[in-house]
């Protein structure tokens, strides 16, 4: 497989990966442990030739702090539409805490 290529040759290959274990304001009974390097080990195995071979340019990872409102608005709503094109994949990877309101509206927290 040609690095950096989507799956049917055409386009390239571009990842978003968030993960999220510590949150400020959040009990330590309500942190999660595994999700940032759940993040990590997502990422390596994309970088990886069965994952896909992302190169590490073409993916943005985000854990715990680094994961503010403002980086992930840069890369969903700046970094992927700068550099992704119409026949690209695009992958989103979140792990950590989420809530529904409203009993229909869901959020990542």
């Amino acid at each position: 497989m040609d690095t950096g290529k989507a799956l049917d040759g055409r386009g390239k290959q571009w990842s978003v990966i968030i993960g999220v274990s510590k949150y400020r304001n959040v009990p330590s009974t309500a942190q999660l442990r595994f999700a940032d390097r759940d993040a990590i080990d997502f990422a390596r195995f994309l970088s990886s030739p069965n994952g896909g071979g992302f190169p590490s340019s073409q993916i943005r990872l985000l854990q715990n702090e680094e994961a503010t409102l403002a980086a992930i608005r840069t890369a969903l709503g700046t970094w992927l539409p700068r550099s992704a094109e119409s026949d690209d994949l695009l992958l989103f990877f979140f792990a950590g805490h989420g809530t529904v309101e409203n009993e229909h509206d869901g959020y990542l927290l």
